[in-house]
C-alpha cells in the first residue's frame, strides 16, 4: 500500500515538474547551465560576497539598537546572537544548508522586532532559498573541508545537495527569477496610479532629491544648466525601467528580450547601489542576477559533468521542489498580482465590476498574506508619491554645550540629506550607518510629516508622532554618548524645514523655487536622565504664524 501510494505520488511530483519545465521554462531564455559543479563555485563565491554585506548590515542595526538602549543589552539579545552567529556560519559555510534554512525562518522575525524590515530583505529571504537549492555550501566552505574527515557531513551534505541535473537547476533560476518578475510587475500596478510616473517625472524628482540620491547637487546644477537633458533622462528613464517592470517574463522567451533583461537589470542595479540610498537592496539583486544570469563557464563543461551525489533527484528532492514550485505559483504570484491591482484600487481602471473585486481579495487571504510574509513576496510601494515626496519635511538637530555652543548632530545634512553618524560607509549603503536610524525614524519621519497640515503642524511635532522621532533622534545621540562613556549632552535645537521640492518641479523646465528650504519650527530642549522635555518653541514660516 505504501510502495503504491510512493508510486502514485511520484508520478503526480514527475507530471508537475516536467511540464512546468516543458511549457514555461524550456522555450525561455534563461541559461541552462553547462556545469553543475561551475553553478555550486558561482554560488559559494556570491554566497560569501552576499553574506558579509548581509552580516555588515545586520551589525549595524544591532549598533544602532544598542546606541538607542545607551549601552544596555538588548531585548532580543538572544536572537540577535543567533542571527549573527547564523550569518558567520553562512559566510564560512559551515553547516550552509541547515543555517540558511534558519535564516530564511529566522531573519524576518529578527527584522520586525528591530522595525528594520525592507524590500531587501524580501529578496534576500528569496536569495537564500535560491543558494540553498544550488547547494552554496559544496565548495570554498568549511563544509568542503571537513567532508572527508567528518561522515555526518558527508551525510548532512548529500541530504541538502538538492538539485542533481541540469534541467532542474535551470527550472529553479526561472521560478526565482519569475517570482522577481512579478514582483516588479506588482510594483508597476501601483506607479499606474501615481501622477508622478504618468507625467515620467519620476527620475528626475528622484535624483534631485537630497534624501534618495547621493548626488543631488550634482543632478540640481544640471537641471539648472540643461533642464531639458535632465528631462530626457527622466523621460527615458520611466519609459525603459516601465518597459523592463511591465514586460520582464514575456520578454525573457526572446533573445533580445533576454538581452535586455538581463543588462538593463544590471544596469538598474549598479545605478542604484552608486547612486539610490536604499540601504543593502542593490547587492542582494545583484546577487541575485548573477545566479540566475551569469553561468559558470568551465574549461572542459559537460552537461551532465560528475559530481558527488550526481544522478536523478530523489523522491523527497522531488517533492521538496514540486511543492516550492506550487507554493510559488499558486498563492504567491496571484497574492503578489491581486495585491498589486488592490493598492490604490488600480483594478478599477481595467473594470469596476464587482467579481474582479471581491476574486483579488479571496487571493489574498490570511494563508496567501502568511507565506506572503513569510517568503518575502509582499508587492512593493516604492518610488510612489510617498516616497519621491520625503525631500519636503525634514529636520536638523543640533547639540548644544555648556557655553551655547551648537553642533549639529551627523544625521541630517542642511539641505536634508542623509549623512553617515560615524563617518563611513564602504558598501555604499547610505543609512545613516544604521538602518535603524534609517527605516526606523528618519524614514517614519519624511513619509508621515507629508500628510500633516499647517493646522495639525505644532501639536504634531510638540505632542504628536512628530515628538516622538524627534525624541527617537535625540536618544539616538545621547545614548551613544552613554555607551561610550562620553559626556551626554543636556540641550539641543531642532529646525524643522518645508519646502516644495517635487510637487514643484517640472519635467523639461529649471524650478529654482523646488530647491528652496524654508525654516518653518525651531525648538529647544532639554534632556535629563529621566526625561526628554520640551522647553520652547519659536514659529518661523509666516503660514504658521497666523494659525497660531
Amino acid at each position: 500500500m505504501v510502495h503504491k501510494l510512493q508510486n502514485q505520488l511520484e508520478t503526480v511530483v514527475n507530471f508537475c515538474w516536467s511540464s512546468f519545465y516543458r511549457k514555461l521554462v524550456a522555450h525561455s531564455f534563461i541559461p541552462l547551465p553547462t556545469s553543475l559543479n561551475g553553478e555550486r563555485k558561482k554560488a559559494a563565491i556570491l554566497r560569501i560576497a552576499i553574506g558579509i554585506v548581509a552580516w555588515v548590515r545586520t551589525l549595524e542595526v544591532l549598533w544602532g539598537e544598542w546606541v538607542i538602549q545607551g549601552g544596555e543589552l538588548l531585548p532580543h539579545a538572544l536572537l540577535s546572537v543567533v542571527i549573527v552567529g547564523l550569518l558567520t556560519c553562512f559566510i564560512i559555510g559551515f553547516m550552509t544548508a541547515p543555517t540558511t534554512v534558519l535564516l530564511i525562518l529566522l531573519y524576518r522575525h529578527f527584522e520586525l522586532k528591530s522595525a528594520t524590515f525592507t524590500l531587501g530583505t524580501d529578496i534576500f529571504v528569496n536569495y537564500l532559498l535560491l543558494s540553498l537549492f544550488v547547494s552554496s555550501g559544496a565548495h570554498y566552505s568549511l563544509d568542503g573541508y571537513l567532508e572527508k574527515r567528518c561522515k555526518w557531513i558527508s551525510k548532512l551534505n548529500q541530504a541538502f545537495l538538492l538539485i542533481r541535473t541540469p534541467r532542474s537547476l535551470r527550472a529553479v533560476y526561472f521560478l526565482f527569477f519569475a517570482y522577481y518578475a512579478l514582483m516588479s510587475f506588482s510594483a508597476i500596478l501601483m506607479h499606474v496610479t501615481d501622477d508622478y510616473w504618468w507625467s515620467f517625472i519620476s527620475v528626475k524628482v528622484a535624483l534631485v532629491n537630497s534624501y534618495l540620491c547621493k548626488y543631488y547637487a550634482y543632478f540640481r546644477l544640471l537641471d539648472k544648466d540643461v533642464p531639458w537633458l535632465l528631462g530626457i533622462i527622466s523621460f527615458l528613464g520611466v519609459i525603459f525601467q516601465g518597459f523592463f517592470q511591465m514586460f520582464m517574463i514575456p520578454l525573457i522567451y526572446f533573445r533580445w528580450g533576454s538581452f535586455y533583461v538581463k543588462w538593463h537589470g544590471v544596469l538598474f542595479f549598479v545605478i542604484s547601489l552608486f547612486f539610490l540610498n536604499l540601504s543593502y537592496l542593490p547587492w542582494i539583486e545583484l546577487g541575485l542576477w548573477g545566479l540566475i544570469f551569469f553561468p559558470w563557464k568551465e574549461k572542459s563543461p559537460k552537461a551532465s559533468d560528475a559530481f558527488p551525489g550526481g544522478g536523478q533527484e530523489n523522491l523527497w528532492q522531488k517533492v521538496l521542489l514540486t511543492g516550492t514550485l506550487l507554493i510559488y505559483f499558486l498563492v504567491l504570484f496571484p497574492y503578489m498580482l491581486a495585491s498589486g491591482l488592490l493598492y490604490g484600487k488600480t483594478y478599477r481602471r481595467l473594470t469596476d465590476a464587482y467579481w474582479l473585486q471581491r476574486s483579488l481579495e479571496l487571493m489574498t487571504n490570511r494563508v496567501s498574506i502568511w507565506l506572503a510574509a513569510h517568503l518575502g513576496a509582499v508587492p512593493p510601494n516604492v518610488f510612489n508619491s510617498q516616497d519621491l515626496q520625503m525631500g519636503e519635511c525634514f529636520f536638523v538637530l543640533y547639540r548644544k554645550d555648556a557655553q551655547n555652543k551648537e553642533t549639529m548632530v551627523p544625521l541630517v545634512g542642511q539641505e536634508g540629506e542623509r549623512l553617515n553618524y560615524e563617518n563611513f560607509d564602504f558598501l555604499f549603503f547610505m543609512n545613516h550607518n544604521s538602518d535603524v536610524f534609517y527605516f526606523g525614524t528618519t524614514l517614519i519621519y519624511r513619509r508621515a510629516a507629508q500628510a500633516i497640515s499647517n493646522e495639525q503642524w505644532v501639536s504634531w511635532h510638540t505632542q504628536g508622532l512628530g515628538w516622538k522621532l524627534i525624541e527617537r533622534v535625540i536618544s539616538i545621540d545621547t545614548g551613544r554618548a552613554k555607551a561610550l562613556g562620553s559626556e551626554v549632552p543636556k540641550q539641543y535645537k531642532v529646525v524643522l524645514y518645508r519646502n516644495a521640492s517635487a510637487r514643484s518641479l517640472k519635467l523639461w523646465e529649471y524650478c529654482p523655487e523646488a530647491y528652496v528650504n524654508h525654516p518653518a519650527m525651531e525648538l529647544s530642549i532639554e534632556v535629563s536622565e529621566k526625561e526628554t522635555k520640551l522647553l520652547n518653541y519659536r514659529l518661523l514660516d509666516s503660514k504658521l504664524k497666523n494659525l497660531n
